[in-house]
């Protein structure tokens, strides 16, 4: 039977693994602040064509950096990871150019949510 030293021990180290983790927020969340968009949404963002970003996206399903998420057959695309593939694969001038469009897109969102609110 462990001694309460090895317990704390143990708890510290779970604690200090918890605390590395990123936090996680969920679809709606993300979805909501621009950081999950659709499909063809993220193409837009990315400048590029719907097709390219879906192979992407199926490219990277299994891989532990998936590019979006499969919901009912529809993709939602996780815009950081979008934002750092555009860099490595067409340079930081292709990411600057959609991290500008992204923000517009965030604006855009705030303005319907201020809409919506009481």
């Amino acid at each position: 039977m462990p001694t309460d030293t090895e317990r704390a021990i143990l708890l510290e180290q779970i604690a200090a693994e918890l605390r590395r983790r990123p936090d996680q927020r969920n679809w709606i969340t993300q979805f909501r602040d621009c950081e999950a968009v659709p499909l063809s949404k993220a193409a837009d963002i990315a400048g590029a064509d719907p097709e390219t970003i879906r192979r992407w996206c199926v490219a990277a399903e299994c891989s532990d950096r998936p590019l979006g998420y499969n919901v009912g057959g529809l993709w939602l695309v996780d815009m950081p990871e979008l934002m750092r593939q555009l860099e490595e694969r067409r340079g930081q001038r292709a990411r600057q150019a959609a991290e500008a469009r992204l923000d517009k897109c965030r604006v855009q969102q705030s303005i319907k949510l201020l809409a919506c609110a009481p």
